[in-house]
């Protein structure tokens, strides 16, 4: 596979290849004493690796900050990785400091741009996401999902003509991405995020979802295999069937990816809370609707939806 991907909103999806070593028994290394500060500190940044495709995002962070305790720096992809563990905890401030230091380090990358200007844009500081992200854009190695996320500003501003000018960029480069390679996952997924945000093109958005769960339920990656059933596809699936109007279904979809959420992935499991608030509203419980956008905003601020759930009316 070639990127590391994770949902829902897809945030960024972080390119990072790590040399493998065998696997350690038990949830934390236990540090042989003739080893190196050095050593030590690759050891913690394999074992955060293994732990982010794991989605235990709270895991990755503390070896990741372990390998900065023990080896005073990480390498690019790591870097990148903790920056992107941070956000998925919910750690915007932290993941900011650590885009800084990604763009000092490396200003011919994009990722320091995408991680900054998603951490902006999970505060509401919209302005500052967009300047990131149009950062970013202006790099060779961007992803399509700056143009997604710049286009998700528009439309939490109302904006509608350049809400869909930006939106269709990422389609465009998107679809680009998988003519010349169908069987890209991470791609997919991000368009199939693409078209269930804009709440378009849904029924090719379906076909796209029975390709991921096949290709998935096909792998031999142990380690993404059961979240990306049980939890990503699940609820990615249950929002689809929202937008549809088959609001049991999502709902029920949605129930059983909860009981396999992620390990410390806040905004991942907030927007599940609210597409099934989302449900309920289409079912007219409004009450219910209610909790669940409560919920989600108890788990993560959920900027880009917090303009509808202030809409919502607070009786039944």
């Amino acid at each position: 596979m070639k990127k590391i991907i994770i949902l829902t909103i897809p945030i960024i999806f972080l390119n990072t290849t790590c040399t493998r070593e065998p696997k350690i028994v038990g949830s934390l290394p236990t540090v042989q004493r003739e080893m190196t500060l050095e050593e030590q500190a690759h050891q913690y940044s394999t074992l955060a690796y293994d732990r982010y495709k794991e989605a235990n995002y709270v895991q990755a962070v503390q070896l990741l900050e372990n390998a900065l305790l023990f080896g005073g720096s990480l390498d690019y992809h790591h870097l990148s990785l903790l920056g992107q563990s941070l956000l998925k905890t919910g750690k915007y401030i932290e993941a900011q400091k650590i885009a800084d230091e990604l763009i000092s380090l490396y200003p011919e990358s994009s990722r320091g741009y995408e991680i900054r200007g998603f951490s902006h844009l999970a505060r509401g500081d919209f302005e500052k996401a967009e300047n990131d992200y149009l950062s970013a854009l202006d790099l060779n190695d961007h992803s399509p999902m700056s143009y997604f996320y710049i286009g998700t500003i528009y439309d939490a501003q109302d904006k509608a003509r350049e809400r869909e000018s930006y939106f269709k960029e990422a389609e465009d480069e998107l679809l680009v991405i998988l003519k010349n390679n169908p069987n890209d996952f991470s791609t997919r997924f991000e368009l199939i995020y693409l078209y269930v945000y804009w709440n378009k093109k849904l029924d090719q958005t379906a076909i796209h979802i029975d390709f991921l769960k096949k290709w998935m339920a096909n792998s031999d990656l142990p380690d993404e295999k059961q979240n990306w059933e049980d939890f990503y596809l699940l609820g990615l699936e249950g929002m689809y069937l929202c937008l549809t109007q088959k609001f049991q279904e999502a709902i029920l979809k949605m129930s059983q990816a909860l009981a396999s959420e992620p390990t410390g992935s806040q905004i991942d499991v907030a927007e599940v809370y609210y597409y099934i608030g989302k449900s309920f509203e289409g079912l007219h419980q409004n009450k219910k609707a209610q909790e669940f956008y409560d919920k989600a905003l108890q788990t993560d601020s959920l900027k880009l939806y917090s303009r509808h759930i202030a809409s919502l009316p607070k009786s039944e």
